[in-house]
């Protein structure tokens, strides 16, 4: 029969309440004072088997914690195991249960934390070069594009090298020669492990309940922009190349801000937009040109104001450029002297081959971890300014420089360039020699070896253009010096200075 509670007070039935079946009947009393009593407390003993219950599944949750992950996040580098990564409460302080009674090898585990970054961070570097990888592959028709060795498997060790391997389509790639169990009709390789068994070995994330976990947000942020920087050459501008190619990577680096979840990586897109829209802006057909002008232009709009967000400088570079070629040159001359404006000795060179501490240093001190990635870029990184061959938007009178090979040219030289020859346009003599005195400064103050025998070429033709014939012959005698580079224009200038 079904259990009645009865509810009383001052000796008189106001309630009845059914519980179900019990042994024993619970009843419930008013007590002297606002509350209840009730005596054969069946519900405390069925939230306390239930706490027992509840207390025994979190343990063999605990127990079986990363079989679960292994199982719910089988890709570890996917944007759902990013995410668990992000929001997992123990990724955000130090938890070391494993090794709690051996304090040398915690010692030497936060050593390699420390060394290596977070498990955050080496997935997130892994995840990086595959967008890489998929942002080149998108354009390709005969195969794909792997990035493999330790710095990408996110192992980012001073030192660290990065191997690209082209699979062509053609042939056939297979981890383990047991695997082949049947005639193969064409070229096969075998893929062997190295680094990656090395960092199975001393990194088992997927396989034991191991989180590399550190409080070193600071340098662990640093170095994953370092890292976007120095593989950010990989998916500019390349040679030989059409602009549906560029178009085709457009549309894809567009997609993938939106499939991506994670801020770093989604920024991370925006900044290889950016890239990938100045090299369109670079390959576009001439803004003056006859009979589709008003298309063109809106066209390099749209790019060049994409582009801005590659660095500080740069893009604002190309802008003025732009009206530069266009023949409205008050406009360049603002722009430049923002530029100017804006560059200082301790700028962040991105497109550098080696990132020196000192460099390093001082990107740390000018940014912080609360700010986007993009953010970072827009107040704390420069880069040369790279135009290529038969580049519409260089000036004419340096078009002899990309005849057959792109020039590279740091920013306030090329700064400087521009407004000196819009003075010479506009025939403001007075302001064209303050020009080519601050080119010269900026010349003869360059500290970029590499470059030194562009911007001595570049110097050698606005002194050219002004008249002294022997100072520009001077420049281009000491451009052919250089050790590291010669520029390729500068043999044919400084043949061309004395013709008539």
């Amino acid at each position: 029969m079904p259990m009645e509670i009865y509810l009383e007070s001052e000796n008189s039935r106001t309630g009845i309440y059914t519980v179900g079946r019990q042994k024993y009947s619970p009843l419930l009393y008013q007590s002297f004072g606002e509350g209840m009593i009730i005596s054969n407390d069946v519900f405390g003993l069925t939230i306390r088997q239930f706490e027992r219950m509840y207390k025994a599944c979190l343990e063999r949750r605990k127990t079986q914690e990363q079989w679960i992950l292994n199982l719910r996040y089988s890709d570890k580098f996917s944007n759902e195991y990013l995410e668990y990564l992000k929001n997992c409460t123990d990724c955000n302080k130090d938890v070391f249960p494993w090794l709690e009674d051996d304090s040398r090898e915690k010692y030497l585990y936060k050593k390699l934390v420390k060394t290596v970054g977070t498990e955050k961070d080496i997935r997130m570097r892994k995840r990086l070069f595959i967008i890489q990888d998929m942002i080149y592959t998108t354009c390709v028709d005969d195969g794909i594009r792997i990035s493999s060795e330790s710095s990408a498997k996110g192992l980012d060790l001073p030192g660290s090298d990065i191997d690209i391997m082209l699979i062509n389509s053609d042939y056939s790639v297979i981890q383990n020669i047991s695997y082949i169990n049947h005639p193969i009709q064409r070229t096969t390789f075998i893929k062997y492990g190295r680094i990656g068994g090395l960092m199975k070995t001393l990194f088992p994330l997927d396989n034991e309940n191991h989180r590399l976990l550190s409080t070193e947000r600071e340098s662990s942020f640093i170095m994953l922009d370092v890292l976007v920087y120095k593989t950010n050459r990989s998916i500019s501008l390349e040679t030989n190349k059409t602009l549906s190619f560029y178009y085709e990577k457009l549309a894809f680096t567009k997609s993938l801000r939106k499939s991506e979840s994670n801020t770093f990586i989604i920024c991370a897109c925006k900044f290889y937009h950016a890239v990938i829209s100045q090299s369109v802006a670079q390959l576009l057909p001439s803004p003056n040109t006859i009979g589709n002008q008003c298309n063109i232009r809106k066209c390099y709009h749209i790019h060049l104001q994409t582009g801005l967000k590659t660095d500080t400088v740069t893009g604002w570079l190309l802008y003025a450029s732009y009206y530069y070629v266009t023949g409205q040159f008050n406009i360049t001359i603002r722009l430049t002297d923002c530029v100017l404006s804006k560059c200082s000795p301790d700028m962040f060179f991105i497109d550098c081959y080696l990132f020196h501490q000192k460099r390093i240093n001082n990107y740390r001190r000018t940014v912080h971890s609360t700010m986007t990635l993009n953010e970072r870029i827009a107040i704390a990184t420069t880069q040369h300014i790279e135009y290529v061959m038969h580049l519409s938007l260089i000036p004419e009178e340096l078009r002899m420089e990309v005849e057959n090979t792109p020039i590279c040219i740091q920013p306030v030289v090329v700064s400087h360039c521009l407004k000196f020859l819009c003075y010479n346009h506009l025939g403001d003599f007075s302001n064209r020699r303050k020009s080519l005195r601050d080119l010269l400064s900026t010349v003869t103050a360059s500290y970029v070896t590499n470059t030194v025998s562009n911007s001595l070429t570049i110097l050698g033709v606005c002194y050219d253009i002004s008249g002294d014939k022997d100072r520009a012959y001077q420049c281009y005698d000491e451009a052919l010096q250089c050790p590291s580079y010669v520029c390729s224009s500068a043999e044919a200038r400084k043949s061309k200075l004395f013709e008539i």
